[in-house]
This record gives structure tokens, C-alpha cells and sequence, in this order.
């Protein structure tokens, strides 16, 4: 049976919930490798850990139509590794290490971190296409976020994503520098930027979207 929540309750959820669990000592460790699925919820992260940033002591602002937008994240300027993130996890510091098994109190939220392609060209507002380093990690078509920009395509070659609609879903097209990143946007968790540069992870912002 479906369900569907009052935006009153979509916000009491995304306060009482998930702002609460993560509030205070809030992390969030990224790693290669596949999402886990149902049933390895409570198991052990799969893959490299590459990192983890550390979320304010204050994590989230106030919910507004069930939505959830993060306050500033520290980059983590001594990564771990060195790779693709393929997915993230947010947790707790000080309660179960993710080296473990999840306790019966340990709260975890597994997210997947979707592509992303960086600029190598830089692109005016009008552009159609944008000319990238690597779009191994984007699917045939979809849509991205840079900077404040969401962008559109309907298709990619190995340096190029193609067909834009610039200024999606409500955002103005501007233009964009030579390394801006784009990323692949997702209905739940939008990442501005998780991107590991050498030895640095830069976590910009991002929001979380309680389900209708």
C-alpha cells in the first residue's frame, strides 16, 4: 500500500529523525565500491573507506516542505585513500566504528554518490554541450548540478555531455570555469560536490528529501 505524508509530518520526520541522529558529532565516510543492499544494512561497509568529513555540531537547519539542507561541512584534508567514491555513509562518531558490525543503537544512512565530470573547457550560459575530462561515471543521459546550476542531457561521447537544457527545475543557466564540477543529482541526497582531489576531499553542501 502506498503512502503518502503531510508536508506537517514530512518536516516532523526530517527534524525528529534524521536531523536528530546525525546532530553532534554527525560524520559522513565515503567509499568505493556498490551501495550495500537490504540485507547487509546492519553489515560492515564494503570497499576502500576514502575518507570522512565532519558534519557541524548543528548538522541541518530547520526542515521546509520536507526538505533538509546541510549546514557547512569540513573537507577532509588528509584522505584515507585515493579513488572513486561509489557511495556514502552517514553515522555517528563515537558509536559503533563502520569496521563493525551496526549496533543496536548505531544509525546509519547509505547513499549512493551517483558521477560527476569536471569541466576542461569553460561553458557560457547559452552552451549545449560541455566539454569534460571523463563521463565514464555518468549514464547515457540525465541531469547534473554545477554550481548553482542544474543542467539537463540527453546524451554523452567519452569527453562530452550533449543535448543541454540549461537552467532546469527552477535554476538560473550561468557560466562555468575550467574544473567546476558536474554531478549527477538524486531524488533523495543532492551532492554539490563529493570529489576526491589528491588528498582532499571537499564536501560543499548538500540536502536530504524526506520521501512524499
Amino acid at each position: 500500500m502506498a503512502t503518502l505524508h503531510s508536508t506537517a509530518l514530512r518536516n516532523f520526520l526530517a527534524n525528529s529523525g534524521f536531523k536528530t541522529a546525525f546532530d553532534t558529532d554527525g560524520r559522513l565516510s565515503f567509499f568505493t565500491g556498490t551501495r550495500p543492499t537490504v540485507a547487509n544494512r546492519d553489515a560492515i561497509p564494503s570497499g576502500t573507506l576514502l575518507g570522512t568529513l565532519i558534519l557541524s555540531a548543528t548538522a541541518f537547519g530547520s526542515p521546509s516542505a520536507g526538505v533538509l539542507t546541510a549546514n557547512a561541512v569540513s573537507s577532509d584534508t588528509n584522505a584515507d585513500a585515493s579513488g572513486t567514491p561509489g557511495y556514502a555513509v552517514f553515522h555517528k562518531n563515537g558509536e559503533a566504528a563502520l569496521t563493525a558490525v551496526a549496533g543496536a543503537s548505531d544509525k546509519r544512512l547509505f547513499v549512493s554518490c551517483g558521477g560527476y565530470c569536471k569541466l576542461t573547457v569553460a561553458a557560457l550560459a547559452g552552451d549545449t554541450t560541455f566539454t569534460v575530462d571523463d563521463t565514464s561515471l555518468m549514464p547515457a543521459s540525465g541531469t547534473v548540478k554545477i554550481n548553482n546550476e542544474e543542467v539537463t542531457y540527453t546524451g554523452k561521447t567519452l569527453t562530452t555531455l550533449t543535448g543541454l537544457g540549461r537552467g532546469a527545475n527552477g535554476t538560473v543557466a550561468a557560466g562555468h570555469a575550467i574544473n567546476d564540477i558536474a554531478s549527477q543529482t538524486d531524488t533523495d541526497i543532492n551532492f554539490d560536490k563529493a570529489v576526491i582531489a589528491g588528498n582532499t576531499i571537499a564536501q560543499i553542501s548538500f540536502t536530504y528529501t524526506m520521501p512524499e
